[in-house]
C-alpha cells in the first residue's frame, strides 16, 4: 500500500469541524444549530444547560437559583469534561454558550484551531421582543 492511498479521518467529511455559537440566554442559539446540521454530519452538542438538566435529574431537583448555586459548577465541569472528549475523539462539535465570557471561547476556538479544526464563531442575537 502506497502513502496516497490510505485515507485518514482527516478526510472524512464532517470530522474536524467546530462551530461556537455566541448570544444572550434565549436568543435562540441551540435552534440555529439544529437546522444548520445537514444530516451528514452529528455534531456533539457541548452545552452548559444540558449538563445542568442532566445534574437535576440526577440529583431529583427543580431548576432554581438554588438549584444553581448547587450544581452550576459541577455543571460546568462536566460540560469541559465533554469538550475535551469530543476533542480528544476529534469529533465535529457545536459548543453552545452564552459567551459570558470572551476569553473562554477565545481559549476553546484557539485550543481547537491548534488541534487541526475548522473552527467558526456565530453570534445569534434577536431583539428583547423576540
Amino acid at each position: 500500500m502506497r502513502l496516497q492511498d490510505i485515507n485518514e479521518s482527516i478526510n472524512d467529511k464532517g470530522i474536524f469541524k467546530a462551530m461556537f455559537f455566541a448570544g444572550l440566554p434565549g436568543a435562540g442559539k441551540s435552534t440555529v444549530a439544529s437546522r444548520i446540521t445537514d444530516g451528514a454530519v452529528s455534531p456533539r452538542i457541548v452545552n452548559t444547560d444540558r449538563s445542568y438538566e442532566f445534574l437535576l435529574k440526577k440529583f431529583g431537583k427543580e431548576a432554581s437559583p438554588a438549584a444553581w448555586a448547587l450544581l452550576g459548577d459541577a455543571a460546568k465541569t462536566v460540560n469541559a469534561d465533554l469538550l475535551a472528549n469530543y476533542l480528544n475523539g476529534m469529533l465535529p462539535m457545536f459548543v453552545d454558550g452564552t459567551s459570558a465570557n470572551p476569553n473562554a471561547a477565545l481559549r476553546r476556538t484557539g485550543l481547537a484551531d491548534s488541534l487541526g479544526y475548522d473552527t467558526a464563531m456565530i453570534w445569534v442575537d434577536v431583539t428583547y421582543e423576540t
